[in-house]
C-alpha cells in the first residue's frame, strides 16, 4: 500500500510538471529557482525525497569531512624558497550551504580547488615570512603550523567552512640550509661530548693535586689571647 502511494505521488508530480529528487546522507540540498531571474532559497533541504516545481531544482552539496592535499611554495624571511606538502581537513556548516552556493555558484570541488586553496596559500606565505628556513626546518615548524591553522580557521569560518585539522607533512628547504643545520647539530653534539669528558676526568685526587700546585708552601701562624684566636700567614 505504501509503495502504491509513493508511485502515485511520483506520477502526479510528473504529470503536473514537477519532479522528485533525493538528497543523500552526508549532503544537504539547495533549492535553486530557475525562473523570474533565479535565486536560492535560504533554508537547506534535508536528507530524503523532495518534490521540485517546473522552475526549481535541488542541487546536492556535501557537508561531510573533506581533505585538501596541496604542494605549496613559500619563502622564508630571507627570501629563501621552501616547498611544503600540506593537508587540510574541513567540514561544511549545513546551515550556511545556501549562502555558500549563492556566493560561489560552484560545487564544493571547485571551491576547494580555488578559494580554499588560495586561503591556505596566503596563510602559509604570511606565516613562513616570519621565520628563517632553518627555524622552519628544525624547531619552529610546529609553531608555524599552529599559526597557519589559526589563520585558515578565521578566514574560512565566516563562509561556513569548519577546519578540523591542518598538517604540514613535509618541508623541503635548500640543500645549503640542510647542511648548515647538520653542521650546527654536529657542533652541539661535539661540545656536549667534550663537557662530559671533562666532567668524568675530574676526580678528588685531581682536585687535591690542583690545590697543592697552587699552595705557596707557607704555613699559617696561630696567635691569640683568651678565647680569641686568629690565623695569619707568615710574612
Amino acid at each position: 500500500m505504501r509503495n502504491m502511494i509513493a508511485v502515485l505521488f511520483l506520477l502526479g508530480a510528473m504529470l503536473s510538471g514537477c519532479g522528485c529528487t533525493h538528497v543523500d546522507a552526508g549532503n544537504v540540498g539547495i533549492m535553486v529557482e530557475q525562473c523570474s531571474g533565479g535565486g536560492v532559497q535560504p533554508p537547506p533541504v534535508p536528507v530524503g525525497y523532495h518534490t521540485t516545481g517546473p522552475c526549481t531544482t535541488i542541487v546536492e552539496f556535501p557537508v561531510f569531512q573533506q581533505t585538501s592535499l596541496e604542494e605549496i611554495h613559500v619563502n622564508d624571511k630571507m627570501g629563501l624558497p621552501i616547498v611544503t606538502e600540506t593537508a587540510l581537513n574541513f567540514t561544511v556548516d549545513s546551515a550556511k550551504v545556501p549562502g555558500i552556493y549563492l556566493k560561489f555558484r560552484k560545487d564544493l570541488e571547485h571551491i576547494q580547488a580555488t578559494y580554499i586553496r588560495q586561503m591556505t596559500k596566503e596563510a602559509m606565505r604570511e606565516t613562513f615570512a616570519k621565520y628563517s628556513a632553518q627555524e622552519i626546518y628544525s624547531d619552529k615548524q610546529e609553531i608555524a603550523r599552529a599559526e597557519v591553522q589559526k589563520l585558515i580557521e578565521n578566514k574560512l569560518k565566516e563562509d561556513g567552512f569548519e577546519v578540523t585539522q591542518f598538517t604540514i607533512n613535509k618541508v623541503m628547504v635548500p640543500e645549503n640550509v640542510v647542511q648548515a643545520i647538520q653542521a650546527k647539530v654536529a657542533m652541539v653534539q661535539q661540545a656536549e661530548q667534550a663537557q662530559q669528558a671533562v666532567a668524568e676526568s675530574i676526580s678528588p685526587t685531581l682536585v687535591e693535586y690542583i690545590k697543592v700546585q697552587k699552595w705557596n708552601g707557607i704555613m699559617p701562624t696561630v696567635s691569640g689571647g683568651g678565647n680569641i684566636i686568629s690565623l695569619s700567614p707568615n710574612k
